[in-house]
Order: C-alpha cells, then sequence, then structure tokens
C-alpha cells in the first residue's frame, strides 16, 4: 500500500539521512522509490525520463531532473534537491522555464521529503507561484495521501485533480494564514477581531489588550481542540476489568512511594500515543512516573525514552531524545508536544 511505502521512505531517511545528504543521493534512496510507490517503472524510460532535456527559447540542453511519460508526453515535469536543502522559490526556475515549452500541466519541486505540486491555475501554460499541494513523507494525514494517490500511474487523470487542485490550493493557503494569525496575530487581523466583540472605540491601548488575549484566544482554542479529539479517541475504548484493576494497582503504589501522577502527564501520555499512532500501535507507548520527572516509553523500556516530562514545577519542561542524547526544551502547555510530531516519530523510527 502508499501509504506503508511512504512510511518505509520516512523511517529510510531518518536512518540514512546522513549517508544520502547529496543531490544524485537524494534522488537515488528517496526520490525513485517514492516514484515506484506510485506506481511507476523508474528503470522504464515511457514512464520516467531521467534528466529530460526541452530546449528553451536561446537556451539549449537545460535538464530538468526526470519527466514522467504518457503516450510519449511528458505529464509531470520534477526537479529535485538535496534532503538537506530546505525548498523555497528560488528552486523553481527551471521547472517555470520548462513548463511553458512542454505540454505537462504539473510539476514537482522536492527534496525527497517535501514534495511541492504546482500547476497552472492563475494563467493557462504558466506555472503558479504556489503549490497546490505539500506532502512531507514524516507529517502527512489521510487527506494528503488521497490527493497523492492521484498522482498514482492507475490513478492519473488531468482533469480529475485540476478539478480539486484549485479549491486545495486555497484551502493551503488559509491554513498558512491562520496559523501565521495564531503564532503572530498582525495588528490588521487584531483590529478585525476585536471588532467582533468590543462595540467601543479601539483606541491604542485597547488595540494592545486585544494583541494578547487574540494570541491566547487562539492557543486556547486550537488546545481545547486537541483536547476534546483526544478525550472522543480514548472515551471509544473499552477499559476492561483486567485494565482498570492495573491502573489501580499503580495508582497504589504511586501513592505509596510518595509519586504522584498529574493530569497533564496523562495527557502527555496520550498526546504521544496520538502522535506515533500513524507509524505503530500505541500501546507500545508506556507511561512510568517518577519523583524528578514522568517518562514516556516505547515498549515500556527504560532503554527507549521517547521523551521525560518535567511538570512538576510552575515551569513545564520536556526532554527529548536524539540517539540517546538528551535535549530539555520549556513548553508553555502540555499541547506544545504536537509542535514536536517530528521528532517523536524520528525518536520511535530509531527503535524499529
Amino acid at each position: 500500500m502508499l501509504e506503508e511505502a511512504i512510511k518505509g521512505l520516512a523511517a529510510k531517511h531518518v536512518a540514512q539521512k546522513d549517508i544520502v545528504a547529496t543531490e544524485e543521493g537524494t534522488k537515488n534512496a528517496l526520490v525513485m522509490p517514492f516514484l515506484a510507490a506510485l506506481g511507476y517503472d523508474v528503470f522504464n524510460p515511457a514512464e520516467l525520463i531521467p534528466e529530460f532535456t526541452a530546449d528553451v527559447g536561446t537556451k539549449k540542453g537545460e535538464k530538468v531532473d526526470y519527466a514522467i511519460m504518457s503516450n510519449d508526453t511528458p505529464v509531470v515535469l520534477i526537479e529535485c534537491k538535496s534532503c538537506n536543502i530546505d525548498l523555497n522559490s528560488s528552486h523553481t526556475s527551471q521547472l517555470f522555464r520548462y513548463f511553458s515549452v512542454t505540454d505537462a500541466r504539473f510539476s514537482i519541486l522536492t527534496n525527497g521529503v517535501e514534495y511541492r505540486f504546482y500547476s497552472d491555475l492563475d494563467k493557462q501554460n504558466c506555472m503558479d507561484d504556489r503549490p497546490f499541494l505539500s506532502f512531507n513523507i514524516h507529517d502527512f494525514d489521510d487527506n494528503g495521501l488521497s490527493e497523492l494517490a492521484k498522482f498514482g500511474k492507475d490513478k492519473f487523470d488531468t482533469d480529475s485533480i485540476l478539478d480539486t487542485a484549485s479549491s486545495l490550493k486555497y484551502l493551503n493557503l488559509l491554513k498558512v494564514y491562520l496559523k501565521q494569525q495564531f503564532d503572530e496575530p498582525t495588528e490588521e487581523f487584531v483590529r478585525f477581531v476585536g471588532k467582533q466583540v468590543f462595540k467601543g472605540k479601539m483606541t491604542q491601548s485597547v488595540y494592545e489588550m486585544f494583541q494578547g488575549l487574540t494570541k491566547r484566544a487562539a492557543g486556547q482554542v486550537v488546545s481545547d481542540r486537541m483536547r476534546r479529539r483526544i478525550k472522543d479517541v480514548f472515551d471509544e475504548d473499552q477499559t476492561t476489568i483486567e485494565e482498570e484493576q492495573a491502573t489501580m494497582e499503580t495508582a497504589d503504589a504511586a501513592a505509596f512511594s510518595g509519586i504522584e501522577t498529574l493530569e497533564d502527564e496523562l495527557l502527555g501520555h496520550r498526546i504521544i500515543q496520538a502522535i506515533v499512532a500513524e507509524s505503530v500501535d500505541p500501546d507500545r507507548v508506556a507511561i512510568r512516573d517518577a519523583k524528578s520527572y514522568c517518562a514516556i516509553l516505547f515498549d515500556d523500556n527504560n532503554r527507549r525514552p521517547l521523551v521525560r516530562l518535567h511538570f512538576n514545577s510552575t515551569v513545564k519542561r520536556v526532554s527529548f531524545f536524539d540517539q540517546s542524547e538528551e535535549e530539555i526544551i520549556q513548553v508553555n502547555s502540555v499541547a506544545d508536544l504536537y509542535r514536536f510530531k517530528d521528532r517523536v516519530l524520528a525518536t520511535v523510527h530509531t527503535y524499529l
């Protein structure tokens, strides 16, 4: 299945990211297997042509890394960068030039980890500045996987993809905008939101008040939604008599030892379970409390720590692990654990 293949590539990247640091290494280890997962025979030039050449004006012999072919016609152009490079708009120059002189309606910019999909939604035969779909092998959901599957060899249909590409593009842009406003709301956004609930004059002092309130409200809305989602997931699970007995025994033992497991520690355990659920059985994530910290362990093994929660003081801190090296980071709330999803998943993959 496509999902398992992508997760396998993510684990491979974590294990080999230092080895495949070059562009060629990224192509061979990550990009070609990614295209193979979509059903293409990467060694068949009728389906995939490496170093695809299309003369552009006076520029002769320029090449784009790959072209997915259909009936001897390029349908998707692909430009690759090293997996150690963060993608940016400057990397699309060759794709822009090639897009206008081929019949391809889609192009992909990738570093083997992130795949940005472009089309010509704004102006025909001219590649858009912004992608309509971004897919990260370490961070994707069912919707992203469904959109990616449309580019599979057996499902590829230009009209079908274009039908949803426009709405998908603006949906993603709206998500980015709202995330930015939730993190650091602009003056325009603060004033707009403030006017929805405050009917008086928006003086400078009122604006400053709403500047802080807007950011706090956004954070609390996100946190509340996370809590409800986690609660809904765990309410669906029926706790067996044996599990209840084990919980009681653990609580008794903790009380006897002077250890009290906090509500935020229990919530932190559930958040880590929710994070790893896309890769492994969440039941493999165990909680083991101690006096100085609460350990979240993989397979209930002290030698396989995922995180340590230091929530016993007014300042919350979390320990993360990279090849047994511990890094302690201060967090504002237990919901901040979601911001470190990639780190947690990377740690999990080292134990598989």
